[in-house]
């Protein structure tokens, strides 16, 4: 999967197209698209007023799911990111980790084919680094494509295929083992 951008000129206008999927298409046609294909996470998860089941509902407002499937999806991502016991807890009140797994479980359940993650455990505490990396590495085990920045690679190593980074002001790749599917 790749992005390109153009801009045209035409008539002193800008537009810009994407290719995305094998398709060109204007932005405003393939936005739709991109937001069910893929999700961006930043380090400070931003979470809803509200507990922690109404936080991992809230993307599947926009689904075409009725009200008890959007339940079981609920029921069964907290199962899946082992956050049943939180679910009626306000998640403001909870943990930086506990807020992230929160966020993750919220992109899990819409099934994206991309998560794009910033700095995703930064200011975790050791145990909350080690479940969050369970989660992703169940997402990736799913399918689910999955890319980090950090300046703290070696949280990843594992996780990672590949990895990118700069040295000497050129970009380098490194290839990293596989995942693992245990906490």
């Amino acid at each position: 999967m790749h992005f390109t951008l153009r801009k045209k000129r035409i008539r002193k206008n800008y537009f810009t197209q994407i290719e995305y999927a094998g398709k060109t298409n204007s932005w405003k046609k393939a936005i739709r698209s991109i937001r069910k294909e893929i999700i961006y996470l930043h380090q400070q998860p931003f979470l809803f007023s509200g507990n922690v089941e109404s936080n991992v509902a809230y993307g599947l407002r926009f689904t075409s799911l009725n009200r008890k499937q959007c339940r079981e999806s609920v029921i069964k991502a907290l199962e899946w990111s082992r956050l049943s016991d939180l679910a009626k807890i306000q998640a403001n009140t909870l943990s930086g980790g506990v807020q992230q797994r929160v966020a993750f479980t919220r992109a899990w359940i819409l099934k994206p084919k991309v998560l794009l993650l910033d700095e995703p455990m930064s200011n975790m505490d050791q145990e909350s680094r080690e479940q969050a990396f369970f989660l992703l590495c169940r997402m990736k085990s799913a399918g689910m494509s999955i890319v980090i920045t950090s300046h703290v690679p070696q949280y990843f190593y594992g996780l990672a295929d590949v990895q990118f980074h700069l040295s000497n002001g050129k970009l380098v790749q490194s290839e990293l083992s596989a995942c693992n599917d245990s906490p």
